[in-house]
């Protein structure tokens, strides 16, 4: 079985997908990760040197590269909402959306803004009307999960208990 956790970037799916795996005695899997590994190059390297569009091509690869193998997956926050990807997960597993707060996601971000391609040189206002517009594009992606974790104010623990809850242990 394989387990998807979808969600904008920053929301924690990496992290919760590693306390998952191990929980679950199944390997983890970056999509991102992944594609550095494939590529030799970092994701912002792809999207300053290749473009957009490359990447989504990259991402399929890499859904395509899964197979049927028992993994949870953290996906990038765009992977299910190009090319068609979400109904391929659904058809392998449980796709779960990690939700977060446009607050939330907004101070969570700008911690780490350096490492996030699309969100290169921008601060402030400029940083939370870009989220805020980028989510409101992609929600209507992530709603059509299997399921949705609300994240904000719980531990990595409380969202792996939440989420084994509805697919059982």
């Amino acid at each position: 079985m394989q387990i998807f956790l979808i969600g904008f970037m920053g929301v924690g799916k990496s992290t919760v997908g590693q306390v998952l795996a191990e929980r679950r005695n199944i390997p983890f899997v970056d999509s991102d990760e992944w594609i550095e590994r494939q590529t030799g190059k970092k994701v912002s390297d792809i999207f300053a040197q290749d473009g957009e569009a490359h990447f989504r091509e990259l991402e399929k690869a890499f859904v395509i590269a899964l197979g049927n193998n028992p993994a949870v997956v953290s996906c990038g926050g765009g992977l299910p909402c190009h090319n068609d990807l979400m109904s391929g997960l659904k058809t392998r597993g449980h796709v779960v959306y990690l939700e977060a707060s446009l607050q939330e996601l907004v101070r969570r971000l700008e911690r780490g803004i350096e490492t996030r391609p699309l969100l290169a040189g921008l601060s402030g206002e400029e940083l939370c009307n870009m989220i805020a517009e980028r989510l409101d594009r992609r929600k209507h992606v992530y709603e059509q999960a299997d399921f949705c974790i609300h994240t904000d104010g719980k531990t990595v623990e409380q969202i792996v208990e939440e989420l084994l809850s509805h697919i059982g242990h």
